[in-house]
């Protein structure tokens, strides 16, 4: 992304509001936007709320954003979308935005310094009684600072009731539900923090069988089981390191806990939890797990069957755990099916310093998985570090091209761009048009949009070369997609040239016959009208207009919409 593409902080407060942007700058400090992805003028992120939620920034003259949140899906820039834009800012202008806010939360300080006593606990008392987390917070630092010991019945008490569900819960109150479970997880990481780290690990256990009950009873469509899951594998994780537990008994717990479960909480758990278990902890780990990998793994039982990937995926982890790459290539030997399995020997054989072997291993996988780029990409990563390493950048470079031959787009492409740092970048990049271009001669077919057109559209585009883009896309044709991309990328210097493209996604959109559709394509319309306008020709909205109405005569719900718009 180039630099000046972001949102200013004064635009993500015009757009969110002052309080929204203070949610979203405590989102953003406390790290809860993760896996930025930037593509072009399009930045994207997951931002985990109370479950973790999908969302995209589009800049450019004007700033388009989606989020998945229920506030987002109304169309209005959210927190979540804030956040992003706020991980965007420029690292000089964010620190000013976190200095501010510590300027302001000094002064709030130094106001509670100014404060009686009675007055902090009227305070205090008015904020427990509000929220439930405040009061959970002061209850266990009460208990931390007397020397009792923590009700564990009482918190038990308070995971039943929290993973309780009453039947089946739809996808609308998943939410509400996982938040309940959240604010408990919280508190149990409190105990943690308050020296309870022994009570709270089973209690963690206590709540990830619950979680587990839980399957089947709960819409998840919208990732709040997996969302919880995490929750409790960290909480768990914080748990056992602080507490310590005697590593035998620790070990067997554990092991029960990974093969019995459902949700993969606890995958691989002797690698996650080496250090806590130890030597004697891995020993017995490898005791109660090895007799049920070679059951499963005497030729005569259920090659899918999901207990043997269990058993698998446990005896693995005991392996890595050892840090013994023969023996991983001995239980891995007949399950080489993904180029994920190749790139696991790769790193174990390199974390042992055999790079040599790492470096074979993954040859061997890339060649395995030729008919599958789409699967390769984090091997061929791993595999161009290790020439980097080695000093072999011609065979890095090598490994690029080879990517974006096999999967030829405009995030190969930047791939290529960005890794080619030996040679001249301008050479890299004529190089790749040009063979984007032989590819796309080479494929033209009147009957249908050319693949590679699309491809090299989206380059032309990534590039800033919207004329040229705009001539392949007429001359080869193009996907619907690429178009619509082409179109947003024209609008301003040649809006007439662009409203046959949108006139052909409205179409296609009323002609899905759903009310949301409708909606979308009166405001594609919308635009249209508004880019005739700049045009100097408004007479091609009416003429566009007067065929959307023609065409869709039948469709009451739809001119009941262009009626509203005051087109009808």
């Amino acid at each position: 992304m180039e630099l000046d593409e972001r949102l200013s902080r004064d635009q993500i407060v015009k757009l969110a509001g002052s309080a929204t942007f203070s949610r979203a700058l405590l989102y953003q400090q406390q790290g809860r936007v993760e896996g930025v992805l930037r593509l072009g003028s399009t930045a994207a992120a997951t931002v985990r709320g109370t479950v973790p939620y999908r969302v995209k920034l589009t800049f450019g003259t004007r700033p388009a954003w989606f989020c998945d949140c229920p506030v987002g899906t109304d169309g209005k820039f959210c927190k979540h979308c804030a956040a992003l834009a706020i991980e965007l800012l420029d690292p000089d202008e964010q620190a000013l935005v976190r200095s501010a806010s510590g300027g302001r939360r000094s002064d709030l300080v130094g106001t509670l310094g100014t404060l009686g006593r009675e007055q902090l606990e009227e305070i205090v008392r008015l904020a427990a009684a509000r929220d439930p987390r405040v009061a959970q917070a002061i209850e266990t630092a009460a208990t931390a600072a007397s020397g009792t010991s923590v009700d564990v019945g009482q918190w038990t008490k308070r995971i039943d009731t929290a993973f309780r569900t009453g039947g089946f819960i739809p996808y609308a109150k998943a939410p509400d539900w996982a938040a309940g479970i959240v604010e408990v997880l919280d508190g149990l990481g409190d105990l943690v923090r308050s020296g309870f780290a022994d009570e709270a690990l089973g209690l963690a256990e206590r709540a990830y069988r619950k979680l587990e009950r839980s399957m089947g009873r709960v819409d998840d469509s919208g990732g709040e089981v997996v969302w919880i899951s995490g929750k409790i594998a960290d909480l768990h994780l914080e748990a056992a390191v602080t507490s310590s537990p005697e590593p035998v008994a620790f070990a067997r717990r554990l092991a029960k806990l990974e093969m019995d479960g459902e949700l993969g909480t606890f995958r691989r758990a002797a690698l996650t939890y080496r250090e806590v278990l130890g030597a004697k902890g891995l020993s017995e780990y490898r005791k109660a797990v090895e007799p049920k990998w070679r059951k499963w793994n005497n030729g005569d039982q259920d090659h899918w069957s999901h207990d043997r990937f269990l058993a698998n995926e446990a005896m693995i982890g005991v392996v890595l755990a050892g840090g013994n790459p023969d023996e991983l290539v001995e239980i891995m030997s007949d399950r080489m099916r993904a180029s994920d399995d190749y790139l696991e020997v790769a790193r174990a054989m390199e974390g042992a310093g055999r790079r040599g072997e790492a470096i074979r291993w993954s040859r061997l996988g890339l060649t395995a998985m030729a008919d599958r780029p789409w699967q390769t990409q984090p091997l061929r990563e791993f595999l161009a570090s290790l020439y980097v390493a080695d000093g072999d950048d011609p065979a890095a470079e090598d490994l690029w091209w080879q990517g974006f031959r096999a999967r030829p787009s405009v995030d190969s492409y930047r791939r290529l761009i960005a890794e080619t740092s030996s040679s001249d970048p301008t050479e890299a990049r004529d190089r790749a048009t040009g063979e984007l271009r032989a590819w796309t001669e080479a494929e033209e077919d009147p009957s249908r949009a050319s693949k590679h057109a699309s491809v090299l559209v989206d380059v032309l585009l990534y590039e800033g070369q919207v004329d040229e883009a705009w001539k392949v896309a007429n001359h080869h044709g193009v996907d619907d997609q690429t178009w619509m991309k082409l179109a947003h990328a024209r609008a301003s210097e040649h809006p007439l040239d662009v409203i046959p493209i949108y006139e052909r996604a409205a179409e296609a959109l009323v002609e899905t016959k759903k009310a949301g559709a409708y909606q979308d394509a009166v405001r594609i319309l919308k635009r249209i009208e508004n880019l005739a306008a700049s045009g100097g020709e408004a007479v091609l909205f009416r003429q566009v207009l007067a065929r959307m109405v023609e065409d869709h005569a039948r469709k009451p719900s739809f001119i009941a919409l262009l009626r509203r718009a005051g087109w009808v």
